[in-house]
C-alpha cells in the first residue's frame, strides 16, 4: 500500500472539531472572545449565526432563544439530574385521577361533570396547564347479563363475537385549562350527554340501565411551569398518562332525563318526516308518540293507539 503524507492535523480527536471563521464555541469564561456569548454564560443569535442576528433574537427577552443557553452548575443548580427511572427531575410529571361525578345544574343541555385531581412531581410551580381529555367507555370491562339483547347487538354484534368486536366507545374530546398551582389542585371536566340515538354512545346508554360503566380518561397536552433559573419552561404530558372511574348508569339517565321530558332524538329525512306527519293527520293523531305507536302497531298486527285498527 502506498504512504500518503498529511499535514498537521487541525483539531485532537478528544476534542470537539471547529472550523476556523465559523462563529462557535463553548468555553465557559472566554465570552469575550466568543461572539454571541454573554458573561453569565448565556448567548444570543449571534452565538449560531452571523446573517441578521439580532432579528432572531426573540421579541420579548424572557422567550427561549433560538441558541440555547449553556447550562451551567451556577445559572441551573440541579437542572438535568435524573431519577434511578432515567426520569429528569426538572420536568414536572403530572398524575392524574378522577375522585367523582356529578349532573351539572341548570346547563343548557345535559351534563356530567367529573372531578379531577392533579399532583405535581418534580419540576417547577406549573404555570398552567393546557389539558386535552379522551372519554371513552370501557365497554369490555362489565358484564351484560341486564342489558337490552338487541341494543348489544346492534353495537358489538352477538355475543360470541364480543371478544373481538366489544371496543372502547369514544364519548368525548374536551380541553381544559388548569390554572396555576404549586404540588396539586383539583379541576372539573364538564361532558355533554346527547340524546340523540344515531350516536354509539346514547344508545349504549339506552341499552344499559343499571350498575355501572367503565369510563377511561386519557390525557394529553402542555404543562406550561418554572425553570430551575425561574424562566418558563414547556413540557408535554406523556400519552401514558390516564385514569378510571366507574360511573352509575342511573346517574345518567337521570340527568338526561331532567331535559325535555326525557325523550330521545330521531334524526328524520324531509321525506320520512312529511310522511309521519301525512299519517298522524289522516288518522287523527295528537302526537308523535301516538303515531309511532298506531304504525307499530299496524306492522305489527295489534291494537293500536286510541283504538284505532
Amino acid at each position: 500500500m502506498a504512504e500518503i503524507e498529511v499535514g498537521k492535523p487541525h483539531v485532537r480527536i478528544d476534542k470537539a472539531a471547529h472550523v476556523r471563521g465559523v462563529r462557535q464555541g463553548n468555553h465557559e469564561g472566554a465570552y469575550k472572545k466568543q461572539p454571541g456569548h454573554l458573561p453569565d454564560d448565556t448567548s444570543t443569535a449571534r452565538r449560531s449565526t452571523g446573517v441578521h442576528s439580532k432579528s432572531k433574537d426573540p421579541i420579548v427577552p424572557g422567550m427561549p432563544n433560538l441558541s440555547l443557553p449553556r447550562v451551567s452548575a451556577r445559572t441551573m443548580p440541579g437542572a438535568g439530574t435524573r431519577t434511578g427511572a432515567g426520569r429528569r427531575m426538572d420536568l414536572p410529571d403530572l398524575e392524574f385521577a378522577v375522585t367523582g361525578a356529578r349532573a351539572l345544574r341548570d346547563a343548557a343541555v345535559p351534563t356530567l361533570v367529573f372531578r379531577l385531581a392533579v399532583r405535581r412531581t418534580g419540576g417547577g410551580v406549573i404555570r398552567s396547564v393546557s389539558l386535552a381529555t379522551d372519554v371513552r367507555i370501557a365497554a369490555a370491562r362489565r358484564g351484560y347479563e341486564h342489558a337490552d339483547p338487541l341494543v348489544m347487538a346492534r353495537l358489538f354484534g352477538q355475543p360470541e363475537q364480543w371478544a373481538t368486536s366489544m371496543r372502547p366507545l369514544t364519548w368525548a374530546r374536551l380541553t381544559t385549562v388548569v390554572p396555576a398551582f404549586d404540588e396539586h389542585t383539583e379541576t372539573e371536566l364538564p361532558v355533554p350527554c346527547s340524546r340523540d340515538m344515531d350516536l354509539a354512545v346514547t344508545s349504549y346508554f339506552h341499552g344499559v340501565r343499571d350498575g355501572e360503566v367503565p369510563l377511561e380518561f386519557l390525557f394529553s397536552g402542555t404543562v406550561f411551569h418554572d425553570g430551575p433559573d425561574g424562566r418558563l419552561r414547556t413540557a408535554q404530558i406523556s400519552w401514558s398518562k390516564d385514569a378510571s372511574w366507574r360511573l352509575p348508569a342511573a346517574l345518567w339517565h337521570e340527568t338526561t332525563g331532567r331535559y325535555d321530558g326525557g325523550t330521545s332524538w330521531l334524526p328524520l329525512s324531509p321525506g320520512a318526516y312529511g310522511g309521519l306527519a301525512a299519517h298522524r293527520d289522516r288518522h287523527a293523531l295528537t302526537g308523535w308518540d301516538e303515531t309511532v305507536a298506531d304504525l307499530l302497531a299496524r306492522a305489527g298486527g295489534g291494537t293500536a293507539v286510541g283504538g284505532a285498527s
